[in-house]
């Protein structure tokens, strides 16, 4: 970066900003904003950016860029994960009831196929957002 000289009128124009207390730029977003973000990550965090930006046009009536949302998301420490399915199998009761259900017909009778590609999701909704550690 080199030495770099800021010009005694800036500096004076800062220190006057700092005493009328007006630091940095203005937030876009207030704090009900932001918790109303906050619920809609929390509420369905495999959306899009873009689709927070449509919410928050509508229902609170802000218009912001995406950056702006991707920042603050970013500064209440949310980050973007791949998301994974847990497994139905894992619940012991679903589990019990598939095979007490099972169990009534002959092995002969059974038919699988490969659900592998069956998912709730599209193919775009790979990630989510949720708070940084989890």
């Amino acid at each position: 970066m080199g030495n770099r000289r800021i010009s005694a009128d800036v500096k004076l124009a800062a220190i006057k900003l700092y005493e009328k207390g007006l630091i940095g730029r203005p937030q876009k977003l207030h704090f009900s904003d932001l918790s109303y973000l906050f619920s809609l990550v929390h509420h369905r965090p495999d959306w899009f950016l873009d689709e927070f930006l449509d919410l928050l046009e509508n229902n609170r009536f802000i218009s912001v860029h995406y950056t702006t949302v991707y920042r603050e998301l970013k500064r209440m420490g949310i980050s973007q994960k791949k998301l994974k399915v847990i497994a139905q199998e894992c619940n012991e009761d679903l589990r019990a009831d598939y095979i007490r259900t099972i169990s009534q017909y002959a092995p002969e009778e059974l038919g699988f196929i490969d659900e592998f590609s069956k998912d709730e999701r599209t193919l775009q909704r790979r990630r989510g957002r949720s708070k940084k550690g989890k």
